[in-house]
């Protein structure tokens, strides 16, 4: 077990499941753009790295135009249901409350917007000190420059701060950031994959950070 000050969490698949709201709005964007629809299952291998690269990975296209209206229409659909069938995973609301002694933050690469709506809207707002999305620094996860300014708003050295998410996206910024970094397997993305960056803790459930934490 480590003794930290300090939870970094990732939002989508970690404290939320919203793959279902999130593939619902891509195929309405793929639709009005005339791409084929795209499984929640294929949807869930490409989500992570923000609204642009999701349409890109989405049409295979990089044009600045095309995604600029097409990030536009995925905006305007996903804003009006983000949480149409996005749910809190098991004992989000019972684990942040076990750890409210430490200081916590979410690093999303969401839109600021979105992310903030969401955790409005499940009522976890409040057990967060910081809120970032990636128009909150220049770079995005998996750089670690996210990380770094959560760490300095929440006045946490390093050494102190364990970041909680699910892709290789959060476990390379964690890793880059100078942190412990434990892996969500029940998120989006294989163990197997998150086994390749070697993170310090895997979970099976949100839960089982009591296990890892002082």
């Amino acid at each position: 077990m480590i003794e930290v000050r300090s939870l970094i969490f990732d939002l989508d698949g970690t404290l939320v499941d919203s793959c279902a709201d999130i593939a619902a709005s891509l195929n309405y964007t793929l639709e009005q753009v005339r791409y084929p629809p795209l499984s929640k299952e294929t949807v869930q291998k490409i989500v992570g790295d923000g609204v642009r690269t999701l349409l890109t990975r989405a049409t295979g296209c990089s044009e600045d135009s095309f995604l600029n209206s097409a990030i536009d229409i995925f905006k305007s659909h996903y804003r009006q249901h983000y949480v149409d069938q996005t749910t809190l995973y098991p004992h989000v609301r019972e684990t942040l409350d076990y750890f409210r002694d430490k200081k916590m933050a979410v690093v999303s690469n969401k839109p600021y917007e979105m992310v903030e709506k969401t955790l409005v809207h499940f009522g976890i707002r409040g057990r967060f000190e910081v809120v970032l999305g990636p128009e909150s620094t220049q770079e995005r996860k998996p750089h670690p420059e996210p990380i770094l300014k959560s760490l300095e708003a929440l006045q946490t050295p390093p050494n102190q701060s364990l970041l909680v998410g699910d892709s290789t996206t959060d476990i390379q910024a964690g890793k880059s950031a100078g942190i412990w970094t434990c892996a969500a397997t029940y998120g989006y993305r294989p163990k197997e994959e998150l086994e390749t960056l070697k993170p310090d803790f895997f979970i099976h459930g949100i839960e089982e950070l009591k296990n890892i934490i002082v």
